[in-house]
């Protein structure tokens, strides 16, 4: 048993690819969906914004989860719990301050006269270091065995 970082690297250049294609796709819609009728249009841009967003969920569950199982393995036995209660908090607090960082980046961009999808692509060129510079070695999860 190991956790496989290669996973990681896949999932970080995978995000950047997804979210550069959403920031993309911006500029070739024009309005937002005003009703339930337009969410579910079967328009092509509709389709590839979809795409996109089907590529940030899958790459974004392979960079994530080794990381997570990374950091539940580590602690020792007494303190998992206390490590998988706080990554929890982090998680949750993270998604309360995503929506009013959204809020507010999007409020700046629409004021530039840019869409809400530069968002998108902001968050691609944060990655891209990431991606670029964070190569961790896998990590043995079996116990070392004496002899």
């Amino acid at each position: 048993r190991q956790i496989n970082f290669g996973l990681v690297r896949i999932g970080s250049w995978g995000l950047v690819g997804s979210l550069g294609w959403l920031w993309l796709m911006g500029f070739f819609h024009d309005a937002p969906p005003k009703g339930l009728a337009d969410f579910f249009s079967t328009h092509r841009i509709n389709i590839l914004c979809r795409v996109g967003m089907l590529g940030v969920s899958f790459f974004g569950g392979l960079f994530i989860v080794p990381l997570q199982v990374f950091l539940q393995a580590r602690p020792p036995k007494d303190q998992k719990g206390r490590m998988i209660g706080a990554m929890n908090l982090v998680n949750w607090l993270a998604i309360c301050f995503a929506g009013g960082f959204m809020g507010i980046s999007n409020a700046i961009f629409e004021a530039l006269g840019c869409g809400a999808s530069w968002n998108f692509g902001i968050m691609a060129l944060v990655l891209v270091p990431v991606a670029i510079f964070y190569h961790p070695p896998d990590e043995n999860l079996s116990p070392v065995q004496k002899t």
